[in-house]
């Protein structure tokens, strides 16, 4: 059965982005091409992905008629009337598009791991009878060409973004080094020739002479090529690491929070990483362009100008070769996909198994934990070696290109120099060309390799480059102003909700903190506590309704002058691996005196225990607080926010972890200090203090008494 097949569009740059990829190809199948960044920015995204609510929501925004319809047997996909392409729900956390079912079972466009074949018994496994297709609208068939457009369209657009990256100078000493090496290589095939005409004739001083010249400039050509080319690496190689490397972390601290949540920290450092693999990438394109392209260029026409027969098969037998590398990079791409997808699932387990090392030990599951761990790195392993093979196959084919055609040249040139046709000078220097030929002619071979292989990695470096920044919002809007602190701040009518139409987490909440009030609000467990502390400090965006600081919106100020009144302190303090003095000065400008520092640490009720430590302040503490106890750095995340002099402190749980007494000292000594605090807590012994406490439940802020 003949099936459409589906343009492969991108594969998916985050664990939520299956759906919206599978949108954009299914979109892209019809002739209509829709970014995933585009795609993004319209649907509601959900902590759990995206949703059939949220899938039906973007296609009636875009004014796509579709159906969504319940399949409880497979054969469906074998009917003669079965219209695909599709998007089906599978195993219950994914989305992949099935084009339709063949002799061998069905395929299916996956956007993590790109296109397949799927056995009828694994398919049946996998769907989960959920089923979205485009309805109503003619089928316009994306060609090769187009496709081969779009291709070169995205290369085009991720090397506009490096680029911009390269020192211009550099690059430029380069490009002229390299216009001067090209010529000697040539001047040693052309000595060569030269050699072996006059040896013909009769071996004297003079050709001996010869003979030494062309093999020192055939030596020295090499020598400098190399030189030059290494050199030429190692500066725009450091050049684009530092930079690059500095401009992702910035864009990711940057980025805003919804883009942070849905990359897992091992998917992260993973994208960070990946910028040695642009450097190597980068600095070898631009280095096959300017030697190797070149060389090839001028290589072959000297080779058309000495021996214009030759230099026609050899045309031909390098264009060959080019057909064969650019049908074998589509399954490249794809291997490569597959591999760097388990590396940095691999990568997100094992930064998550290394962080809950006490949890596994406490709940004995470490046998377990290894078991899991196992078939993840089997996994890895598996796709890598996949990867390894393909291209030690094209590997092979290189060298067998680069050894045996220089030969089959050679004994051709033989058997013409035996009719009389041409001289064994010409076949000598004709022979000497294209060893450095092919030499060039395998360079940019195994760069257009590295390009198929490295595509995935830039793909989602450049994902994370252009993440939405929140720095750029400030910037580029029009009456953004600083946000004040003076008289109010208001809630009014603010709706949240995560992913599609799903129930809102916030629902219609009003709420008004004024300087020096304490503001209490207590809940359940996952009643939203978190979330509306993360709207007041503009971390989450509202779906509905405003907060106001002294009258004006938030979204006609700053996000950062707006953060800069709070002080935020979490049940879980981010603490990092340094000193108790960095941890305390975290965040906070300026220069402060020991004095200061421990002035601080008096209102949480910390100067005395630090002052114990052999250290004190340069006490040095592990990753997430390695070294103290849970109410230690609570506490110390708690004096961190007093430091800052912030005008709202805001706690979520932040004082969990202390004892009813040390407790209740912390709290006094924050209200004495005229902040406004605003504290979600499920201790009703945190809120005996405060002027107002409300209790959120199904969504709702209700005002409520203790008694």
């Amino acid at each position: 059965m003949s099936f459409r097949r589906v343009p492969f569009v991108r594969f998916q740059q985050s664990e939520t982005d299956c759906g919206i990829a599978c949108v954009s190809m299914l979109l892209a199948s019809f002739g209509r091409r829709a970014s995933m960044e585009n795609l993004r920015d319209m649907v509601s995204w959900g902590r759990d992905g995206t949703s059939v609510a949220a899938i039906t929501e973007l296609l009636e925004g875009l004014g796509v008629r579709y159906a969504v319809e319940s399949i409880d047997d497979i054969g469906y996909f074998r009917r003669d009337d079965f219209e695909g392409p599709c998007m089906v729900h599978w195993r219950f956390s994914h989305w992949v598009v099935v084009e339709g079912a063949g002799r061998k079972g069905f395929s299916v466009v996956d956007p993590q791991r790109g296109r397949y074949m799927v056995s009828p018994e694994e398919y049946s496994s996998s769907f989960t009878g959920i089923l979205i297709r485009i309805v109503g609208t003619d089928y316009e068939r994306v060609g090769r060409l187009a496709r081969l457009r779009l291709l070169i369209s995205r290369m085009r657009s991720i090397g506009g973004v490096f680029i911009p990256f390269v020192d211009r100078k550099r690059l430029g000493l380069s490009v002229a080094a390299a216009l001067i090496v090209q010529a000697i290589p040539g001047l040693g095939a052309w000595l060569t020739a030269t050699l072996f005409s006059r040896m013909s004739v009769g071996l004297d001083r003079d050709t001996a002479i010869t003979c030494c010249l062309s093999l020192l400039a055939f030596g020295i050509g090499s020598g400098l090529a190399m030189f030059s080319r290494g050199i030429a690496s190692a500066q725009l190689g450091a050049d684009l690491r530092m930079s690059i490397g500095v401009r992702l972390l910035s864009a990711f601290l940057n980025a805003s929070f919804r883009y942070v949540q849905g990359r897992s920290i091992g998917d992260v450092v993973n994208r960070i990483v990946g910028v040695q693999v642009v450097q190597n990438l980068l600095s070898n394109v631009l280095l096959t362009v300017m030697f190797d392209l070149t060389s090839t260029v001028v290589y072959v026409v000297a080779l058309l100008l000495l021996w214009t027969e030759a230099g026609v098969y050899v045309c031909l037998l390098l264009v060959a070769y080019a057909v064969f590398l650019f049908f074998s990079g589509r399954r490249m791409y794809h291997l490569s996909v597959a591999s760097v997808n388990a590396a940095s699932t691999a990568q997100s387990e094992l930064v998550g198994i290394c962080s809950a090392a006490e949890a596994i030990k406490l709940a004995q599951a470490e046998r377990r934990i290894s078991s899991n761990w196992r078939f993840t790195l089997g996994q890895e392993v598996f796709r890598e070696y996949r990867f390894l093979r393909f291209q030690a196959m094209l590997q092979a084919v290189g060298v067998f290109v680069q050894q045996v055609l220089p030969l089959c040249i050679l004994v051709y040139g033989v058997f013409r120099f035996t009719q009389g046709s041409v001289s064994i000078g010409l076949i000598a220097g004709v022979n000497s060309l294209l060893g450095s030929l092919f030499g060039s002619a395998m360079m940019i071979s195994y760069t257009a390799q590295q390009i198929l292989s490295s595509g995935v990695v830039l793909e989602r470096v450049r994902d994370l480059l252009h993440a939405p920044q929140e720095i750029s919002r400030d910037m580029f809007s029009e009456g953004i102003g600083a946000a004040t602190f003076s008289q109010s701040l208001t809630l009014s009518h603010v709706v949240k909700r995560y992913g599609g139409s799903s129930y809102p987490v916030l629902s219609d909440v009003s709420l008004t903190v004024r300087p020096g009030d304490f503001i209490g609000i207590k809940g359940r467990t996952g009643a939203g506590k978190t979330t509306l502390l993360r709207t007041i400090v503009c971390l989450e965006d509202i779906d509905g309704g405003d907060i106001r600081f002294d009258g004006v919106s938030k979204d006609e100020l700053t996000v950062m002058s707006v953060r800069s009144l709070f002080g935020v302190v979490s049940q879980e303090p981010q603490i990092m691996a340094g000193s108790l003095r960095y941890n305390l000065t975290l965040g906070v400008d300026g220069v402060f005196s020991d004095d200061l520092l421990f002035e601080a640490l008096e209102v949480v009720e910390l100067a005395q225990e630090v002052r114990m430590m052999p250290m004190g302040l340069d006490t040095v503490i592990g990753d997430s607080g390695a070294g103290l106890s849970g109410g230690q750095c609570q506490r110390l995340a708690i004096g961190r926010a007093v430091l800052r002099d912030c005008s709202v402190l805001v706690l979520d749980e932040a004082t969990s972890a202390l004892d009813l007494s040390t407790e209740v000292a912390v709290v006094s000594k924050l209200r004495r200090r005229g902040v406004a605090v605003i504290c979600a807590t499920h201790r009703d012994s945190t809120l005996r203090s405060a002027d107002a406490v409300y209790e959120l439940a199904g969504g709702k802020l209700t005002r409520v008494c203790l008694c």
